[in-house]
């Protein structure tokens, strides 16, 4: 998981953003890679907030970590939006 940090009336509040559903962990190895490219492609292109955006950054990892090697991992955009629904209940894109 994570904790995104939001500014609003010069008052901040922490948000935790969970972990999104993983069938197995394998190697941990790219996952903050992984849930930074998320994190970057949802600030782009959902056109919603950071923590949406934060949100496609955990599926990104939950897919890195199910396989060895960081740059193993595949996903459809169908796949993606189906996890990203069945852990946080909306679409991702």
């Amino acid at each position: 998981g994570s904790i995104v940090m939001q500014r609003e009336n010069n008052k901040v509040r922490s948000i935790d953003i969970p972990v999104a559903k993983v069938r197995q962990v394998n190697d941990p190895t790219g996952a903050g890679d992984a849930y930074r490219a998320g994190l970057m492609k949802g600030l782009v292109s959902s056109k919603k907030d950071i923590i949406h955006a934060a949100k496609i950054g955990a599926v990104c990892a939950a897919y890195c970590v199910e396989v060895y090697g960081p740059q193993n991992f595949h996903f459809t955009h169908e796949s993606f939006n189906e996890r990203f629904a069945s852990t946080f209940g909306e679409q991702a894109f």
